[in-house]
């Protein structure tokens, strides 16, 4: 929940300096350098925020990665069972052919 909390805190700051930026008045040296001044806060607080998402996405990447070679390899374990099982019940019914043969 945390990461929801921190992620809407990004986007709430990100909102709050578009408004900024867009009630700033252009056309006088004030409004110019705080329209400015919103600009590049905003590319700081855009900048900030694709960081965070991109080291999100690495760390679900790796969790997801690490998840997957999990079920493989448990996949793999139950392949192997299933083979070893499937050669008994083959063994099995070799020699029960031969124990009918044997009784003709």
């Amino acid at each position: 929940m945390a990461n929801t909390k921190d992620e809407q805190r990004g986007w709430d700051e990100v909102e709050c300096l578009i408004d900024s930026v867009l009630a700033s008045s252009p056309g006088d040296d004030a409004g110019d350098r705080s329209l400015l001044a919103g600009a590049d806060s905003l590319l700081d607080a855009l900048a900030n925020e694709d960081g965070r998402l991109r080291s999100r996405s690495a760390e679900v990447t790796a969790a997801l990665s690490v998840r997957v070679d999990e079920e493989r390899a448990a996949l793999r374990d139950e392949s192997d069972d299933v083979a070893s099982r499937l050669l008994v019940v083959e063994s099995l019914e070799a020699e029960a052919e031969e124990l009918r043969r044997a009784g003709e």
